[in-house]
């Protein structure tokens, strides 16, 4: 530990030089006496990095909070660690501003739609379909294209899909996605999996669509372009083609997580947008 402090103190009353000439002459004195020392030789980095605090903590006791204090102590790390020091970390932040504008505008069209949802009383099939996809992802939380496109899938199936166990009911999707690990084998081809369990409002939107029978089939257009023209609709002040498909995408799972009506985790709103690969708990999707 070193012992020659009195370089600190002759740091803290110097003035005129400039401050960052002032650290390196006593940073330089400060890792002479610390250096040459035996165990620093042999010392780990671990050591080398506690020895260092130790000294921060000194150096912080003698001086204070200070610029003058942040500048030794960043000349000291850089010259012993190898590499600048922050006082703070790096802060890593999700904020996405086209999803953020996205959400605005789609707060604004989910209300439009819901009020259209209570005024129309023979909606035609068009229209279903876009309730079906809009609502399927800030209700139940489908908000990427792979997902929303084997919703899609299952309504041109022959077979039944929506299964009921243990008072769930759920349909089973099966998709490809780079943002999701595969789990499942058909033919030798491998896809994912999931099992999407809607909730009561995009459950209503599901079985108003499959009342429509064969007459919506096929459909002719891929399951986010449904909800693109009910942007367009609802929102005819705001140009659509303005953000890309993702931003939207991003915008209603916004709209999933922050809806007071959810209970919707952080980790949960990053699988459903793919930047996690999987996630166990269903709790806010059905």
């Amino acid at each position: 530990m070193i012992t020659q402090y009195s370089a600190i103190e002759e740091y803290k009353l110097t003035t005129g030089t400039p401050i960052k000439r002032q650290a390196e002459y006593c940073a330089d004195q400060l890792i002479a006496d610390l250096t040459k020392r035996d165990y620093w030789k042999d010392a780990t980095h671990e050591n080398k990095t506690e020895e260092l605090r130790k000294l921060f903590d000194e150096i912080d006791c003698r001086m204070g909070k200070s610029k003058r204090t942040t500048i030794l102590k960043s000349v000291l790390h850089e010259r012993l660690i190898g590499r600048p020091f922050r006082t703070k970390p790096q802060r890593q932040t999700t904020f996405d501003s086209s999803a953020e504008a996205c959400f605005k505008l789609l707060i604004k069209a989910y209300h439009l739609v819901l009020h259209e949802i209570e005024t129309t009383y023979v909606p035609a099939s068009e229209l279903r379909l876009q309730w079906l996809f809009f609502l399927s992802t800030v209700h139940g939380g489908l908000c990427n294209h792979e997902m929303l496109d084997a919703l899609a899938a299952k309504l041109e199936d022959k077979n039944k899909f929506i299964t009921y166990h243990h008072g769930y009911l759920s349909v089973h999707l099966i998709f490809n996605s780079e943002a999701h690990p595969t789990n499942y084998v058909i033919d030798e081809n491998r896809f994912t999996s999931r099992s999407w369990y809607p909730d009561p409002i995009s459950f209503a939107a599901l079985v108003g669509v499959l009342k429509c029978g064969k007459s919506i089939l096929p459909l002719q257009k891929n399951a986010f372009c449904y909800i693109e023209d009910l942007l367009n609709r609802t929102l005819p002040d705001a140009s659509v083609n303005v953000f890309k498909s993702d931003s939207w995408l991003h915008g209603l799972s916004l709209v999933f997580e922050r809806l007071h009506t959810h209970s919707c985790p952080a980790f949960l709103g990053a699988t459903i947008r793919g930047k996690i690969t999987s996630c166990s708990d269903h709790s806010a999707m059905s």
